[in-house]
């Protein structure tokens, strides 16, 4: 395998979604190559920064409720909606 090929496949690697036999073929070459390996490091890096719970948002309590009924925050108010003004 060499680099152009590897740039290629270099992300479905990383997801874990290349087959035994292009998985084999990647990780030789990475284990080779500097610059795909710095690549693949990165990637990795990427998909550990993503998945940290700390970017996670905790919705207000109520909003799934909010959601469901169709209803805005300002109704649930006693508020009318803006675009209903003008009917």
């Amino acid at each position: 395998m060499n680099c152009r090929e590897a740039k290629e496949l270099i992300h479905g690697f990383a997801d874990n979604e290349l087959g035994l036999v292009l998985t084999l073929q990647m990780e030789h070459h990475i284990h080779q190559c500097p610059q795909c390996s710095g690549i693949h490091e990165r990637l990795r890096a990427d998909r550990s920064a993503v998945s940290d719970n700390s970017l996670y948002f905790r919705p207000p309590v109520g909003l799934e409720d909010l959601v469901a009924s169709g209803s805005t925050a300002s109704e649930q108010r006693g508020r009318p909606r803006m675009d209903n003004l003008g009917s």
